[in-house]
């Protein structure tokens, strides 16, 4: 149990404790933005702790995109990484933490993939998006594990009480054009709304088409008022293809892969992977219980090639994953002032793989395969106690999963509504990532083992924040954080002895301290809306790096943590009705980003054995969108054009030193309509 836990649990303990005879309060008003995930229930925003973003319908519109990291990038503390253009992989980073310590979820249903920990976000649709919640700081109090730097939940759209549907469509530069259908209608007690849409790509490179179709229904029957179900269920299909990184500029530094597979532009012209995902999604509300169950089941093909030792080989890899959960919350009021909320969870994953490589130089086939397997039971208590203006919010989680130790995370929040317009919140939690699926099972080989000795990451943050608003026209806010997490997990050649050295392996050698500020800020005037978003990180990983590959001496070193800018500034501009144009809508967003590092181990040719480690740099840029949108009656049209300015930039480095990075898509035009009917 970590140093917070013990506190706050103590905490806890005394603020279910019910006080008897006091007279219930008026209920709380109701107000526009109501948000679920920072504390499990339903809660006005400005009652909600810790520092919570909510994404409205109505901005996502907005955008005019098909692409959810679009509508995530610019706010505070948030970071995309991606490989390239549509339907390429493409992950959240909250305060510097990547995608492992960042907790995705759809309508509460997890989508960070057990195998690796990692969320893709390129297969999420935004079609039927009703808003988006991001809770940034560690949640693991609530969520259990990889709930480390932040939560997003994405909450779907209901089915309307009256009947109609949409069509969409967009036709872009690179080939791109994106069909969406929806259908909605509810009579009596039963309601259903169904989303499906088309998207295809040829790409900004050699080897990136895409080409991908989902469905969604959702489906819900309401019985009285205090009780109903809903379903949801779903499927995505796609296949992509992956040029892989710029190789050097100087073809002798080039890899044999690269010269015989690939091109100056791209590492290869031959990998692609095709993926079929479905979902279940079940949730029965009986007063104050909820009862969900869900279900993911994913099919995932790789296929790759590459010549090692003047052979050239093939490898087509499937990939299953089957996540099965259940989960009971209810809610216990003992007074106006005083309320909790409990549940208990369990779930099973499965990740199981088969692999079939091929020497096609000498035809000579190789198979394996191999499964892994971690169920988890956890139990989560929440309470909170108003004192005036001031609410405490104390919770903790037990997860007991059968792969590694059981783990207790623990959270305190405390809200302070100074005045009306001001509002004051102090956070402090504790955190853990689980180690991944193949972290613990990865079968050995030539080159590479598994741990089943790891322990979990363990993650420590601390917030203040504070929200005012100045007047009608003006608000802002401002958070300090600090976020500490140790134990992390890294591979390195430190394992068994193989047929080329030590084996890579997981193992908890590293460190990282992230010292961060958040500004938000929104001026309002008449039909113009200004939006400036900055960040701030102070960002420093102190790792184990090798130093002798003969005797597997490593040295701690303290750097600047990979991938992370120092330094992210998001610009918004919106006019409603510009030039008097009725009906109008204008948008203008600009980003900048700073520059980022990464580093790279630089073998002596042998019979050398030092190690040193040299780094790269990403310089950072600007960019800048302008979206349009008109409304005709029942037609909306939208234009759009991403990276105005035709900026030459990168956000992902190269897997080696003399790679260079994954080339982004310069300017990009889009247009298309939406009719609803």
């Amino acid at each position: 149990m970590r140093r917070i836990a013990p506190w706050l649990m103590a905490g806890s303990l005394i603020l279910i404790t019910p006080v008897w005879g006091e007279e219930p309060k008026p209920e709380t008003t109701e107000v526009d933005e109501i948000v679920v995930t920072a504390t499990r229930e339903e809660k006005p925003l400005e009652d909600a702790p810790g520092s919570v973003t909510v994404i409205t319908g109505e901005e996502i519109a907005g955008k005019n995109t098909s692409d959810l990291a679009r509508v995530l990038e610019d706010k505070t503390g948030l970071k995309i990484e991606r490989y390239g253009s549509l339907g390429s992989t493409t992950s959240l980073h909250i305060r510097g933490l990547r995608s492992q310590h960042v907790l995705v979820m759809m309508d509460d249903r997890i989508i960070n993939a057990p195998s690796s920990g990692d969320a893709d976000l390129s297969f999420l649709s935004i079609d039927n998006i009703e808003r988006i919640e991001v809770v940034r700081g560690s949640v693991s109090a609530l969520y259990g594990g990889n709930a480390v730097a932040g939560v997003v939940n994405i909450i779907t759209k209901n089915p309307s009480p009256e009947p109609g549907s949409s069509f969409n469509f967009l036709y872009g530069t690179y080939g791109t054009m994106i069909t969406q259908l929806s259908d909605s209608a509810s009579k009596g007690p039963f309601g259903y709304l169904f989303t499906g849409n088309y998207k295809t790509s040829q790409g900004h490179r050699d080897n990136s088409t895409y080409h991908s179709g989902d469905s969604h229904l959702k489906m819900h029957y309401r019985w009285n008022d205090r009780k109903d179900l809903t379903v949801s269920l779903g499927n995505y299909q796609d296949k992509t293809e992956a040029p892989g990184a710029r190789p050097a500029k100087d073809p002798s530094k080039r890899t044999a892969s690269q010269i015989v597979l690939g091109t100056s532009r791209v590492s290869t012209k031959r990998d692609f992977s095709e993926d079929d995902k479905s979902y279940l999604n079940a949730v029965l509300e009986i007063g104050r219980l909820k009862l969900r169950n869900y279900l993911n089941s994913w099919d995932d093909h790789n296929h790759r090639e590459w010549m090692w030792a003047g052979k050239h080989y093939t490898e087509d890899a499937n990939f299953k994953t089957t996540v099965y959960g259940t989960e009971l919350i209810t809610h216990f009021d003992f007074s106006a002032d005083r309320r909790s909320t409990f549940g208990v969870n369990a779930e099973s994953n499965t990740f199981k793989v088969s692999e079939d490589e091929i020497n096609v130089t000498d035809n000579l086939p190789v198979s394996s395969a191999y499964d892994a397997k971690r169920g988890n039971y956890a139990a989560f208590l929440q309470n909170e106690i108003k004192f005036g203006k001031v609410a405490l919010t104390v919770g903790g989680r037990w997860d007991n999963p059968t792969d590694f130790a059981s783990q207790f995370s623990a959270k305190g929040n405390l809200l302070w509504h100074i005045a009306p317009v001001t509002a004051l919140r102090v956070s402090v939690g504790d955190s853990y990532r689980a180690p991944s699926l193949n972290d613990l099972n990865w079968p050995q080989d030539d080159s590479a083992e598994g741990n089943p000795n790891l322990l979990p990451e363990e993650g420590t943050s601390y917030e203040i924040g504070v929200k005012h608003t100045f007047n009608d026209s003006l608000s802002g806010g401002m958070n300090l954080f600090r976020q500490t997490l140790d134990n992390m997990i890294a591979w390195a050649p430190t394992g068994s002895m193989g047929p080329w050295g030590n084996r890579w392996r997981p193992s908890n050698l590293n460190k990282a301290r992230i010292n961060g500020l958040e500004l938000s800020n929104t001026y309002q005037i008449k039909n113009i809306t200004f939006n400036l978003n900055y960040t701030l990180l102070d960002a420093k990983q102190r790792n184990q790096e090798l130093r002798d590959s003969g005797t597997n001496l490593m040295e701690s070193e303290t750097r600047k943590l990979s991938y992370v800018p120092s330094h992210k500034l998001d610009i918004g501009i919106s006019v409603k009705h510009p030039a008097g144009i009725e009906k109008l809508f204008l948008d203008i967003s600009g980003q900048y980003i700073s520059d980022t590092y990464q580093y790279y181990a630089v073998y002596a040719a042998w019979p050398a054995t030092k190690v040193s480690t040299d780094s790269k740099k990403l310089p950072g840029y600007w960019l800048v969108h302008l979206k349009l949108r008109k409304n005709i009656k029942d037609t909306t049209l939208f234009l759009g054009v991403d990276n105005l300015t035709n900026k030459e930039y990168a956000i992902q480095f190269g897997s080696s030193l003399d790679d260079r990075d994954y080339p982004m898509p310069g300017r990009s035009v889009s247009g298309g309509l939406e009719v609803k009917f």
